[in-house]
């Protein structure tokens, strides 16, 4: 799914194009629905940010500000008596708070050696 995201940020398709890829993904991966992966929910959290868009309450800038995220890899290092919390977007057309992006839970690796790749 990647390649698609990569496809609509540089402009190669459009919304729709995008919208319709992820809705016939997402059909595919639900047919067998004790199986949750990582796609399905990372594809989940598009298709509500792109119902949130149809619907006025985000906008494609938020949406592309999310699939360029999804592009970078994140590294983090857990430092013993440190929080680390997900930053948080108020939007005032739906007036609630919410993680963006979506926080899935984290691969993580042997804790002695503190690192979490998420």
């Amino acid at each position: 799914y990647l390649d698609i995201v990569k496809k609509y940020i540089v402009g190669k398709i459009s919304l729709t194009q995008f919208s319709n890829f992820i809705d016939e993904r997402l059909f595919e991966l639900r047919q067998d629905p004790d199986s949750l992966t990582g796609e399905q929910c990372v594809l989940s959290g598009i298709q509500l940010l792109l119902c949130e868009i149809s619907d006025g309450f985000r906008t494609t800038i938020e949406l592309e500000e999310y699939l360029k995220g999804l592009l970078s890899p994140v590294l983090t290092i857990l430092i013993p008596g440190v929080s680390i919390e997900s930053s948080k977007i108020s939007t005032s057309s739906s007036n609630r708070d919410v993680d963006y992006p979506p926080v899935l839970p984290p691969i993580v690796t042997d804790y002695r050696r503190q690192l979490v790749v998420a």
